[in-house]
């Protein structure tokens, strides 16, 4: 039970940095690139938000009442997620040197790195094997 717990705490921690993700990209100059970027405070942003929020929701409430093979379906979106976030950290180094406004996309930088961690210690949490303590044989 506590694994459990460890793991629905995780994701509501994954969840949260994917939002300050989605708040620090709108700030940053990515928001002007492109037709459909989010701008700070846009119905976009929010929209974008809220479709994450259920994306991680649905997935979680379902394990969080019993389903144990949902942890498998939340470690693959956990995967897709650290490859996104991975790609979001590698897209701001890219865009930041060739348009020499890197020091504007640290911040999404971050976020981005921090969210990537988070995934890992997720995969960590979820799937490491309890030791057994060792057992003494005497003769």
């Amino acid at each position: 039970m506590e694994s459990k717990s460890k793991i629905v705490g995780m994701t509501l921690l994954s969840a949260l940095v994917f939002c300050v993700l989605l708040v620090v990209n709108s700030m940053s100059p990515l928001s002007e690139m492109g037709n459909h970027a989010n701008t700070l405070g846009s119905v976009g942003m929010w929209a974008a938000i809220g479709i994450g929020l259920v994306c991680y929701a649905i997935p979680l409430f379902i394990y969080s009442i019993g389903v144990k093979w949902m942890k498998y379906v939340l470690a693959v979106l956990c995967g897709i997620g650290m490859f996104t976030f991975l790609a979001i950290a590698s897209s701001a180094v890219f865009i930041g040197l060739v348009q020499h406004n890197f020091s504007q996309l640290i911040g999404v930088l971050v976020i981005s790195v921090i969210a990537s961690v988070i995934n890992i210690l997720w995969f960590v949490i979820a799937f490491r094997t309890k030791r057994k303590a060792p057992s003494v044989i005497i003769n």
